[in-house]
């Protein structure tokens, strides 16, 4: 290479997808969707902080509180954004600890799937696997502000997950084009 070729910069941060949002808002679904279209490896946060904790999430809320899996949230966070070319699926509640949001950020571009209390009652009913859901209408007023605060904001109520992920997609291309674009 001449010395007078410059080597063009990387068009984002790290490349990764981060799905945030509501549970049941489809996030894993779309997730792993996505991820197989871009051939890109898929992270569900809350099946690495199992694994890593050797117990189901429920068993974890058990035994240490909310505030003790979301210590083990983090850490997963940290450990999965050391990577790059994923789309990783993040927990509903990851955005209730305000240094994950700027974590997210910086580790990618973050998504946020949105999905109407009438939808996510439908989709989550009574689950056991998720331990908050008792509480499905409180957390949901207190999170949809905290969700807010993301630029891309793609509606997963209609449950076409091809359309979300090509939503997702056309989303990805224009951040492309953008980077690309000549600073003035």
């Amino acid at each position: 290479m001449s010395a007078s070729v410059k080597p063009l910069p990387a068009p984002f941060p790290p490349e990764n997808l981060i799905l945030v949002g509501f549970m049941g808002s489809g996030k894993s679904t779309v997730g792993r969707r996505l991820a197989k279209a871009l051939q890109w490896r898929f992270v569900d946060l809350d099946r690495v902080i199992e694994r890593d904790a050797g117990k189901p999430i429920p068993k974890i809320f058990e035994a240490e509180g909310e505030a003790g899996f979301r210590e083990r949230e983090q850490a997963a966070l940290r450990q999965t954004l050391r990577r790059t070319f994923q789309v990783i699926a993040c927990g509903g509640g990851i955005v209730t600890v305000p240094e994950n949001i700027p974590l997210m950020k910086n580790g990618g571009h973050v998504f946020c799937l949105r999905a109407s209390l009438k939808t996510i009652r439908e989709r989550v009913g009574q689950d056991p696997n998720r331990p908050l859901a008792a509480h499905l209408e409180e957390l949901y007023a207190k999170r949809l502000p905290l969700y807010a605060q993301f630029e891309h904001q793609i509606d997963t109520d209609m449950g076409d997950q091809k359309r979300v992920v090509r939503e997702i997609y056309r989303q990805i291309n224009l951040l492309r084009a953008k980077a690309w674009e000549p600073k003035t």
